[in-house]
């Protein structure tokens, strides 16, 4: 979980660290600048992406702690790779990166799990950014839990912590926007009576909103929509975990039928 940070106390050249303690780790790493970030020969774990003349990729990074150990971390750098504003042309938006560093600091204040953030900070000059996030050990993301077998009990658990992350996540009146199986993840044990961890990640596309209606409506269709692995009765009984009922009214039914034409699926009103 990331901590709470006040964005305008945040100086564009003025690096951020949750503590003393992860400032002294990336020192200790001969990290401690942003150049030094900035230019470090790094894999990439997927192509990135390239639009209107910027660029913006996510790296693997193996961190030395100072006192024995290592940690896992994903940097993410990008130039000139903005949001689109509905703005005059001459008005640039903002840095992905940057938008998705305010998503993940408001949704922790939310109390909606979100990877941790270990590094935080954006240049003027190209909008560069540097936004560096703890790596989510013991954690498989739910497309790939959807290939292993497990048991009926445990697939509703796993089921009704879900919906009630993405329910807290709307509440804070953000959607998703991109709520897709892999980028909900999930820390289990197949003893039932140990709780469900589910973190959401990649969230730079999140968007405020104050009609928890039309967020439920975009990341709910596309969750559906993308869902592998699980029936008719499994969707609906995750919408009706999310609205917290055991029966549906009006608008629920509503809400399906606008599923049901969105996705080109049936589903079972039970």
């Amino acid at each position: 979980m990331s901590h709470n940070f006040n964005l305008k106390n945040h100086m564009v050249n003025k690096p951020w660290y949750p503590s003393a303690y992860w400032q002294n780790v990336f020192a200790f790493n001969h990290l401690d600048d942003f150049a030094a970030i900035w230019n470090l020969q790094i894999n990439r774990v997927e192509p990135g992406n390239e639009r209107r003349g910027g660029w913006s990729y996510v790296a693997l990074h193996t961190l030395k702690l100072p006192e024995g150990g290592t940690v896992d971390v994903y940097i993410k750098r990008q130039q000139n790779h903005l949001c689109r504003s509905i703005l005059p042309t001459i008005v640039k938006g903002r840095p992905t990166f940057l938008r998705e560093f305010k998503n993940l600091q408001r949704l922790n204040k939310a109390n909606v799990a979100v990877p941790e953030i270990l590094y935080f900070e954006q240049r003027a000059k190209n909008n560069q950014v540097i936004l560096i996030l703890r790596a989510l050990d013991q954690y498989i993301s739910l497309d790939k839990l959807q290939a292993q077998h497990i048991s009926f009990a445990l697939k509703r658990k796993i089921s009704a912590s879900i919906a009630e992350t993405v329910r807290r996540l709307h509440q804070s009146h953000l959607h998703h926007n991109c709520l897709f199986e892999k980028h909900i993840f999930i820390r289990y044990d197949n003893n039932l009576h140990c709780p469900i961890h589910v973190v959401l990640i990649d969230l730079e596309k999140a968007k405020l909103s104050c009609s928890r209606i039309r967020n439920m409506w975009q990341d709910l269709s596309k969750m559906h929509r993308r869902q592998q692995g699980w029936s008719n009765t499994d969707m609906l009984r995750f919408y009706k975990d999310y609205r917290g009922k055991g029966k549906l009214n009006f608008f629920d039914r509503v809400s399906i039928k606008y599923f049901q034409w969105k996705n080109k699926k049936r589903y079972i009103l039970l």
